[in-house]
């Protein structure tokens, strides 16, 4: 999820970007509880089918207050981030 909140802030994805997942059979299920920084897929691929999902809402970019500073300051790409040091959308 943190992947796609940094390709967002970089303008690399959009909305219209489709998403997909590869995942086995049994771990389709109807439904699961969802956080503000999840990202919803538009298609999930198994070994013998291909699910296309509803659209729903994702987020904008990295939700810099679900991130923890240890991870800022681990991870170059976010601290250049937060500093305004890379260019955003």
């Amino acid at each position: 999820d943190i992947e796609y909140g940094i390709l967002r802030e970089v303008g690399a994805i959009s909305d219209k970007t489709p998403l997909a997942t590869t995942v086995h059979d049994l771990q389709v299920v109807p439904k699961i509880p969802s956080q503000e920084n999840d990202v919803p897929v538009d298609i999930i691929v198994t070994p013998s089918r291909v699910i296309r999902c509803p659209k729903r809402p994702r987020p904008q970019g990295v939700i810099w207050s679900m991130v923890p500073k240890e991870m800022t300051e681990a991870i170059p790409v976010l601290r250049e981030l937060r500093g305004g040091n890379i260019s955003s959308k």
